[in-house]
């Protein structure tokens, strides 16, 4: 396992850290970074290997674990919601607590679903390519990627147009002390606020919802029954808040005051540079292929943060 420290190294190159992706995947597999307190994965099989054996890494705090291990506990009291909030919710579980909710959550996200969320994307496209048109010009990250994925997901779940700046400022504010290698208290307590405030807002549209069902995602996932079994009210609040915040993560790596291109514009600008590996179709791909066997896309894919193991240092040599 190296020791390097790349992480200042990115932290100077924020618009492109390729280059260091592809040194680290060209002279190692696992690394020990003391600025992000977590080992990383430079290879796609080592982080598909991980991410399928949850005996030996578990999800359970993968989030606030660092918080956790670095703040006294009186600041760990101030902060009870938030280590509730990222104790519960699907990305945040192990089997057999996570089978049990992505057995849920499967009945909701059916063909029909995808298909109302394509419409939507296509609809929402149209009006901000438009109203691009009409002012003679765009910028992708601005005008097209950062307001999108919040339109569309807010679209699917059903709630008001009008709620859209909050939601992505909510979002910002909630991801603004994963931004970091170790946040601030100030930072936290600012990113705890964004969970409470948008719960809270969640909240009354699930209340809303079960008096009376519209045609939208938070509906059916009020009305969700599998074998008797139902989402608690603190699962379905995690839900929707992950699926928003996830679909503003995409686009913007910062806090709100400074947004930054993210997955949607890399994906575009890759497009740019290696059309013919863009139009390669997945359904001739392997599940673990995801292009990797292609020097130059390689330097394209992200790294692999973990935190903890069950089992102790993570070594890798041919694989896991």
């Amino acid at each position: 396992m190296s020791t390097r420290d790349f992480a200042s190294e990115i932290v100077s190159h924020p618009d492109d850290p390729y280059p260091i992706y592809r040194d680290l995947r060209e002279h190692g597999r696992v690394y020990s970074s003391a600025t992000w307190k977590c080992q990383v994965l430079s290879h796609y099989e080592d982080i598909a290997a991980v991410l399928l054996d949850p005996g030996h890494f578990s999800s359970r705090g993968r989030v606030t674990n660092v918080i956790v291990r670095e703040f006294p506990e009186q600041f760990l009291e101030q902060i009870k919601p938030m280590l509730h909030h990222y104790s519960r919710g699907v990305i945040n579980l192990d089997p057999p607590d996570h089978t049990r909710m992505r057995r849920l959550l499967q009945k909701t996200f059916l063909p029909r679903t995808l298909e109302r969320l394509a419409i939507g994307m296509r609809q929402t496209v149209g009006e901000l390519l438009d109203a691009a048109a009409a002012r003679g010009t765009v910028d992708v990250v601005a005008d097209l990627a950062y307001p999108l994925p919040v339109s569309v997901i807010g679209d699917l779940l059903g709630l008001p147009r009008e709620d859209g700046g909050r939601l992505k400022r909510w979002s910002a504010i909630i991801m603004e002390f994963q931004a970091v290698p170790l946040p601030t208290a100030e930072a936290i307590l600012r990113s705890q606020a964004g969970i409470v405030e948008m719960r809270a807002y969640l909240r009354e549209l699930v209340h809303a919802r079960r008096e009376k069902p519209q045609d939208d995602l938070i509906s059916e996932l009020v009305a969700l029954e599998v074998e008797g079994d139902r989402l608690a009210e603190d699962e379905l609040l995690s839900t929707c808040l992950t699926l928003l915040v996830a679909g503003h993560e995409t686009t913007t790596n910062a806090p709100a005051r400074e947004p930054r291109p993210h997955g949607l514009c890399d994906g575009r600008s890759a497009a740019l540079r290696e059309p013919f590996a863009s139009r390669r179709s997945d359904r001739h791909r392997r599940p673990g292929d995801c292009g990797n066997d292609d020097p130059k896309r390689r330097d394209r894919l992200p790294l692999a943060r973990l935190g903890e193991s069950r089992s102790g240092p993570i070594r890798a040599s041919g694989g896991i």
